[in-house]
């Protein structure tokens, strides 16, 4: 879903998935954490820095569809860049 919430652009992926417990929810943004054998632990990761690089925040929500919500917010005016 994307769509417009006050001065911000919401951007929601839901999927039907067995969720993410809150332990792996808090742990799944910081680089290299993964629960996948394979995994690289940089989705997340990637993800919460690109939000934060555009004034937003991400966080993970429980779906009405049963499984996780990953829900990014973007300010509607970048923050400026540090100086």
């Amino acid at each position: 879903r994307l769509f417009q919430e006050k001065d911000t652009t919401v951007i929601e992926v839901h999927d039907d998935g067995p969720g993410m417990s809150e332990a792996h929810a808090k742990l799944g943004f910081e680089e290299f954490y993964t629960t996948k054998p394979d995994g690289t632990g940089l989705g997340l990761f990637i993800v919460s820095v690109c939000a934060r690089e555009h004034g937003g925040t991400v966080e993970v929500r429980s779906s009405p569809l049963g499984g996780a919500c990953l829900r990014m917010t973007l300010a509607e005016k970048p923050a400026s860049p540090p100086r």
